[in-house]
């Protein structure tokens, strides 16, 4: 087989790796500022007895990054779910289709058809069920490998049917068997090269979908990174840095910023200056404790805050 094809069905996953891990690196991000914004309310929230007016407002804002990040985290897993839906559907349909057209001696020289027990079984209507991405890799590679042996059967079928040719010469009729062979294998070559194109396709079409997320993903963190402020005791915020992936897109996206030179510099110093009185309750530091006693303690204060203001 063509070197180019190899290149073009061993990369394309490549560029879905990537992108899965620059938002997993975001996902990261997100949880930190998250941490850090519940642990401040609750730092506030210990520090007043019974003056809690305007504080249910933050509370309110907590929830509504959980609801949003719920959702983000749910589209990942529908998306994660179909793309190993894809390969493991494209797996099977290759097992079937390969049992029935290759020799047994050539279909069990195949070793990635005997680990298709340990892949989970794919339900179309448990949309939302998480596989483990070391799985959809596995089976990914598989696809991958069938592929490139079914090249190589064909071509080892090609110098079989030219050595039976030769019996032509010897007075053996052979023409319509040969003519069949031939026919036969060809199918086989022109069947693995559709399948070649739909792992292509789905190369293409993952990428796609991952890209999107990632944008949607970068999208939320800036709208909760713009929390942070620098801490006062320290002189520093805790930066996040951009995904490289999307510098690009992002400068060719910039808005026209002309129309804030009709404000003046009096406005634009107010604003500056109020944004950063009610950003206080918003500065990110390292926390010591974990998600969970903080999630515990977060739902515990904001029943009580619920009880007293009734």
């Amino acid at each position: 087989m063509d070197k180019k094809i190899y290149n073009e069905i061993d990369t394309g996953f490549d560029t879905i790796i990537k992108i899965r891990s620059a938002i997993k690196k975001r996902i990261e991000d997100i949880e930190k500022i998250k941490i850090s914004i519940k642990q401040n309310y609750i730092e506030c929230i210990e520090k007043e007895s019974k003056n809690y007016f305007g504080l249910d407002s933050v509370h309110f804002q907590n929830k509504l990054i959980e609801l949003e990040f719920e959702n983000m985290l749910k589209l990942y897993s529908y998306i994660d779910n179909r793309i190993y839906g894809d390969y493991y559907k494209l797996f099977f349909m290759m097992n079937d289709y390969l049992r029935e057209k290759l020799l047994p001696k050539q279909y069990d020289s195949i070793k990635e058809f005997k680990k298709k027990i340990s892949y989970p079984v794919y339900k179309d209507l448990d949309n939302f069920k998480v596989y483990d991405f070391d799985i959809i890799n596995n089976i990914h590679q598989d696809v991958i490998h069938i592929i490139k042996k079914i090249y190589e059967v064909h071509e080892e079928n090609e110098g079989n049917i030219n050595t039976r040719q030769q019996s032509l010469y010897y007075g053996i009729n052979l023409d319509n068997y040969i003519i069949n062979q031939q026919h036969l294998n060809q199918e086989l070559l022109m069947t693995n090269t559709l399948h070649r194109n739909y792992i292509c396709v789905y190369h293409k079409l993952h990428n796609n979908i991952l890209h999107n997320f990632l944008e949607k993903i970068e999208l939320f963190f800036g709208q909760i990174n713009n929390h942070t402020i620098k801490d006062d005791s320290s002189g520093s915020a805790k930066e996040f840095k951009k995904n490289p992936m999307l510098e690009k897109s992002n400068k060719e996206n910039i808005s026209d910023e002309s129309t804030l030179s009709s404000l003046s510099s009096d406005s634009l110093h107010e604003n500056e200056v109020f944004d950063n009185e009610c950003n206080t309750l918003f500065t990110v530091n390292e926390l010591s404790r974990q998600e969970d006693s903080v999630q515990e303690v977060f739902d515990d204060i904001s029943k009580n805050i619920t009880i007293s203001t009734e």
